[in-house]
């Protein structure tokens, strides 16, 4: 009994050593910004409020979390409902994850699957969008994302680049799939041979629930920010929030500023997410229409709405229909929010809501 407490007892003590230092380093992490001082957190500016602030990887991207808390244990408990709710979004959404929900969806080769809320909360708002875009948002694109060779995870892209795509690239198909959903029975089956990825949908809509969720705790301004979709809050007393727009030509160039007291920021290009292939440069955002690589006359747009989701959504589609057809589609199907575009020609171009209130949302550097 002797021999055996000594380890016991290092044991305990290495135990409770591990999670003190698993504290400082997320204490380290996070750090307050001090009132008076203008900050500027990534490309996401505020002034003359105090805010405590927490960065972590999920969902493939950066995740930055901001709040208008003093430290305390009720932002403790906070941020430690942000990191569990993106941990768990990436469990049930990644198509990266053999071990995702979404994985094993895709596996069921046109059998009913029985399925959790959440996904079947995220497969109605899919369908939603679906029609609203009239099909230029479909999840159904899998096979036609892996053929032009978005088969890993982004982060991993680089290193493949080096590689010989033509050898690794994953047979798609051109067919595009359907699903119907069961809703009394919590039920989706998937038409034989289809795969779906809801990347174009879920990071915009676990900001919303996150967001809405923090609000609902009393928060009275803050931000969640999921590589670049984004949603911003704040009371009467708050001062905007700055959202830069990055330009994808120019590291670390601006090309305009949003200034909004809520709301959300999303922007999609087709130059982030783009990667070198034997047969060219290839990036994300399929056009159903094709099949292929869209190749519309739009680099970047950045959609200002109220929904992270909708302007996640919003902002694809007209990167995908062009300047023209995208600026009418907008004006009718989300005629509350903005957008701002980067054509391939280098012009910059300011799309104005219409119905928004005047005041409440403006653009730096028209």
């Amino acid at each position: 009994m002797a021999r055996s407490a000594k380890p016991r007892f290092f044991e305990r003590f290495r135990n409770v050593l591990g999670r003190r230092l698993f504290r400082l380093r997320r204490q380290l992490r996070r750090r307050q910004v001090e009132r008076r001082v203008p900050i500027q957190i990534g490309a996401f500016v505020m002034a003359a409020l105090t805010l405590t602030m927490e960065r972590f990887r999920a969902m493939n991207t950066d995740v930055t979390v901001a709040l208008a808390l003093e430290p305390s244990p009720a932002g403790e408990s906070a941020f430690r409902e942000a990191g569990s709710w993106f941990a768990y979004a990436e469990r049930v959404f990644s198509r990266f994850r053999p071990d995702s929900e979404l994985s094993g969806l895709n596996l069921s080769a046109g059998l009913p699957v029985r399925i959790s809320k959440t996904m079947e909360e995220v497969l109605e708002l899919a369908r939603h969008y679906q029609r609203v875009t009239n099909g230029m948002f479909d999840p159904g694109i899998l096979p036609q994302l892996l053929q032009a060779g978005y088969t890993v995870s982004f982060e991993r892209i680089a290193s493949r680049e080096r590689g010989m795509w033509a050898e690794q690239k994953e047979r798609g198909g051109s067919r595009k799939g359907d699903w119907k959903l069961f809703g009394p029975l919590q039920t989706v089956r998937l038409d034989p041979g289809t795969r779906i990825d809801l990347g174009g949908i879920v990071k915009g809509w676990a900001v919303d629930r996150l967001a809405d969720r923090l609000i609902a705790k009393g928060i009275a301004a803050g931000m969640v920010n999921a590589g670049g979709d984004l949603r911003v809050w704040g009371n009467a007393d708050s001062p905007d929030w700055e959202i830069e727009i990055d330009d994808p030509r120019e590291p670390g160039a601006c090309l305009s500023v949003a200034a909004l007291r809520k709301g959300a920021v999303a922007t999609s290009s087709v130059l982030g997410r783009s990667w070198q292939t034997a047969e060219g440069r290839k990036h994300h955002l399929i056009d159903p229409r094709t099949g292929k690589p869209s190749e519309s006359d739009v680099l970047q747009c950045t959609v200002a709405g109220d929904t992270a989701v909708e302007s996640e959504i919003a902002a694809k589609t007209v990167c995908m229909l062009g300047s023209k057809e995208g600026a009418e589609w907008l004006r009718e199907a989300c005629p509350r929010s903005d957008a701002f575009l980067l054509t391939r020609d280098g012009e910059r171009k300011l799309l104005r809501s219409d119905v928004y209130a005047a005041g409440t949302r403006n653009w730096k550097g028209e």
